[in-house]
């Protein structure tokens, strides 16, 4: 995150919030088509929960406090419901999952593409209580200090790339199934509406 603040790399893949923190340092130029991030909420399926106001009070593992999804996403959507919960960081999605399979007193915030690639060994000891509504996910960024001739021929590169079927397959590895044009004012503006500044750390 310093990092991007500072414009100090040329390209990165980051999450949407992270694209609305650094907007005016760097440009999406790639993003998946299909692909909509949702944050979720998952407990363990020993938990008899069947509403997300039955949290409150409860542990919620996240993984970091500045995850799109995962974290600002759901701390938002509880706290707009006057649902109160102790939060702990866990550094990555993998290990709120696991946590909260080890542990039926523990709910967790993940995404809905990150718990699709677990197993389903993992999956079988958990339930989604509950999703938000889907955002594009994360773009492939530019920093506005590179030629608009480089940026182009860059994007252009990965969109060529992508029609060649012995190459595509390359992008489902990266998270960028089927890549497209990404636009801020389309793809991530809508973002600056949900109020996530209040969360960010």
């Amino acid at each position: 995150e310093k990092d991007l603040k500072a414009g100090k790399v040329d390209y990165a893949f980051m999450n949407p919030y992270h694209q609305v923190m650094v907007k005016e340092i760097y440009l999406p130029i790639i993003r998946d088509k299909k692909r909509l991030l949702k944050g979720i909420i998952v407990i363990n399926k020993q938990n008899k929960m069947s509403s997300i106001e039955q949290i409150n009070g409860n542990v919620l593992l996240l993984p970091a406090p500045n995850a799109f999804a995962a974290s600002l996403l759901t701390r938002a959507y509880l706290k707009h419901r006057s649902i109160s919960f102790e939060a702990k960081y866990v550094k990555t999605h993998q290990n709120v999952y696991r946590g909260v399979a080890r542990n039926p007193k523990y709910i967790g915030g993940g995404v809905n593409n990150t718990f699709n690639r677990e197993s389903d060994e993992l999956k079988s000891n958990l339930s989604i209580l509950f999703q938000t509504k889907g955002y594009p996910a994360h773009p492939f960024s530019a920093n506005s200090n590179l030629t608009p001739e480089e940026i182009q021929n860059v994007q252009s590169s990965w969109l060529e790339i992508a029609e060649e079927p012995k190459l595509s397959r390359l992008f489902h590895s990266i998270q960028i199934k089927k890549p497209i044009v990404a636009d801020y004012e389309r793809d991530y503006a809508q973002l600056t509406n949900l109020g996530l500044e209040e969360y960010v750390q």
